[in-house]
């Protein structure tokens, strides 16, 4: 289904960015299902004016003696489209996502939104949906000296990533919004940010999860200290490592509600566009009924026990990570980093699992140690704190990392990301709780306040 984009009368030109795209999808009236087929999208410029207009079918069915239309109604979609840089975010995009989110959710035909990648991510061979955040971009602005742009990037990211929990649990006012995030490919940290907030994320056997922050002398940030920390030691064995999951192991680990096949993805899509709700979209795809789906089972059911024949086919669909380890055995939180990677190589030394615990202590070992110490420090603080105070404290590191060109954020992105010699020389270990000590007023996140970016 192709929808055509289309500027209203009496607007502006005006051309959005390739980088991210946002536009409206109108729900099919009740009584015509084929109204979708000739849809009309909205721009968000036109979403800011509550602009309408209706397709000529529905205008030319307009008689005296019917009831008046039902009001039309509309799925938002969010479209992540910088395939070359694996859809890293920069400042625009983030801005971008937040101020449509804030439009959106006041709007009473806005039934829902979809967060996804454009085509041109997906239908690679490695399937994209959202790299993490655009960190070469930080830290090549911030050695010329602009380090305000990286801070306004952070601080744009972790209001984006507030809103998007506030819209979950129907807290910012507007009596939420359901918000859907379409993980189909890379998933990595800023990309996390953009979905585990939401009401719902979607893995399919392309997903590939990961927070790998501490390999370039970073943390995982976007609320990791609230969102990995709720997840016990298998939270902190991915926050420290930087490990990935992939496929159906992503829903088994409580990072996605719901596992569906890439090939049934255009059925969801279907699906949004003729009812409007996203959670019936999501139980009609994944129960197999969705236009487009190609078996009829259930993908919301985890079951950990009974990988299908399909799965075992399909390889990564499966995930494979091995979920019956005791992680809680050394991924603890009253222990410090040390105890930690001798934990990881005693069992390497003798476990039943030598090749898994060699690995954590060859991911741990790739490491800023003073990374590790900052994240280990926010994962303990942040099972006891909401996700406000998580990003408060997260801000605090980053305002200090970003500030100081001589550190570790600096050495690890400039070695890995942007030279790519692979080989960071890091700094002495520091003192923690310097990292996380309070700001001056004016650079703590101030949450609580309404948001006005530069766009």
């Amino acid at each position: 289904m192709r929808w055509r984009q289309k500027k209203m009368d009496g607007e502006h030109e005006h051309e959005q960015p390739s980088s991210i795209r946002t536009f409206l999808v109108p729900v099919a009236p009740c009584d015509d299902r084929d109204a979708r087929d000739e849809g009309l999208v909205l721009s968000r410029s036109s979403a800011d004016r509550g602009a309408h207009q209706t397709s000529q079918h529905s205008a030319s069915a307009t008689t005296t003696n019917h009831p008046p239309p039902a009001p039309r109604r509309f799925v938002g979609h969010i479209e992540l489209n910088r395939p070359r840089a694996l859809n890293a975010l920069d400042v625009h995009m983030v801005e971008t996502i937040l101020k449509t989110l804030h439009d959106w959710r006041i709007r009473a035909d806005v039934t829902g939104v979809v967060v996804r990648a454009s085509a041109e991510s997906t239908t690679t061979a490695r399937p994209v949906f959202c790299s993490g955040g655009d960190v070469k971009q930080v830290v090549t602005r911030g050695l010329r000296g602009d380090v305000e742009w990286g801070l306004r990037y952070f601080t744009s990211e972790y209001h984006m990533n507030m809103t998007m929990a506030r819209l979950a649990s129907k807290t910012d006012g507007s009596g939420g919004l359901d918000v859907v995030s379409v993980n189909d490919g890379i998933t990595f940290g800023g990309g996390v940010g953009i979905s585990i907030h939401n009401r719902y994320q979607v893995c399919t056997e392309n997903t590939v999860f990961a927070m790998p922050e501490c390999p370039i002398g970073l943390f995982p940030d976007v609320g990791g200290s609230y969102f990995l920390s709720r997840r016990g030691a298998l939270g902190l064995y991915l926050a420290l490592t930087g490990a990935r999951l992939h496929g159906r192991d992503v829903q088994r680990a409580g990072l996605a509600t719901h596992f569906i096949r890439s090939s049934r993805l255009p059925g969801l899509m279907a699906a949004m566009a003729r009812h409007g709700s996203v959670e019936l979209a999501l139980r009609e795809a994944s129960a197999g009924t969705a236009e487009g789906a190609d078996d009829d089972k259930d993908d919301t059911k985890d079951d950990t026990k009974n990988d299908t024949k399909d799965d075992k086919e399909e390889g990564n669909a499966a995930g494979g990570f091995p979920f019956d380890i005791d992680l809680g055995e050394v991924f603890r939180y009253d222990v410090g980093v040390e105890e930690i990677v001798e934990g990881c190589r005693r069992n390497a030394r003798g476990s039943t699992a030598v090749a898994f615990w060699k690995e954590a202590d060859e991911l741990l070992g790739r490491s800023s140690p003073t990374s590790l110490r900052i994240t280990l420090e926010l994962m303990k603080r942040g099972r006891a704190m909401p996700l406000e105070e998580c990003l408060r404290n997260e801000n605090r590191v980053i305002q200090r990392l970003v500030r100081d060109r001589s550190s570790d954020f600096y050495v690890g992105v400039t070695a890995r990301l942007i030279d790519r010699t692979g080989s960071p020389r890091w700094g002495p270990v520091q003192n923690t709780g310097r990292f996380l000590e309070p700001l001056e007023p004016n650079l703590e996140l101030q949450l609580g306040c309404t948001y006005s970016g530069r766009f």
